[in-house]
């Protein structure tokens, strides 16, 4: 597990993510797919749009639209073994569900959140020993302008290592909704002070532990 930890991080600070072949076009841990759905024209599109999303915004689900492969391998490697620890959160529009794995001397936590139709998104922190080493956050929103509803779509990948920092991100902006994915787009790198982004990340995660279920 070790040496596959030290592998990915050398990958992510070498930026091999922005090769076109490490793209697919479907996460590989996703065991269902989605069919079309032919809703009544009653329906809002914000509506239309959560009953396509549910497979990726179910908390047991371990799909978290993602399409790197050594990532995916890592994330795979921990989720095959049984969790440490879970807890649902939330209340009002938003709620959330978070799960943390072991091996060794790392720990996996994975939160996933559901806002409605506001969107909704997921987040990965590796840690080893106490420090985190790797980051990852995917979000899906909806925008609601005067020009209509546009979907946005994030991803920042933040890898830390022996007090420096890599961070990339990449952003698109759709009408379509069955793009979840980001086919082909890279990763640019993002300007951060190492140790402010350190501190916000731990102080996230801190905060993520903390929060509670209110029905």
């Amino acid at each position: 597990m070790n040496n596959s930890i030290i592998a990915l991080l050398l990958l992510i600070s070498l930026g091999c993510s922005n090769r076109p072949s490490d793209v697919a076009n479907k996460d590989s841990n996703d065991s269902t797919t989605t069919t079309k759905i032919s809703p009544p024209d009653s329906l809002t599109v914000g509506q239309i749009n959560y009953k396509k999303s549910l497979i990726y915004r179910e908390f047991e689900n371990d799909s978290l639209l993602l399409d790197l492969p050594d990532l995916k391998r890592l994330i795979r490697s921990f989720t095959s073994k049984s969790k440490v620890k879970e807890k649902e959160y939330g209340a009002g529009d938003y709620f959330g569900k978070y799960r943390v794995y072991a091996d060794k001397l790392d720990t996996l936590i994975i939160d996933k959140g559901d806002g409605g139709d506001y969107g909704f998104g997921n987040t990965v922190y590796l840690k080893r020993d106490d420090s985190i080493v790797l980051y990852r956050n995917y979000e899906f929103n909806s925008i609601v302008s005067e020009s209509g509803q546009t979907e946005e779509i994030t991803e920042q990948l933040i890898a830390f290592k022996q007090g420096t920092m890599s961070a990339k991100q990449r952003k698109m902006t759709t009408k379509d909704w069955s793009e979840l994915n980001f086919k082909g787009i890279k990763f640019e790198t993002v300007a951060d002070d190492p140790s402010k982004r350190y501190k916000s990340l731990t102080d996230e995660l801190k905060s993520l532990y903390k929060r509670e279920l209110i029905e």
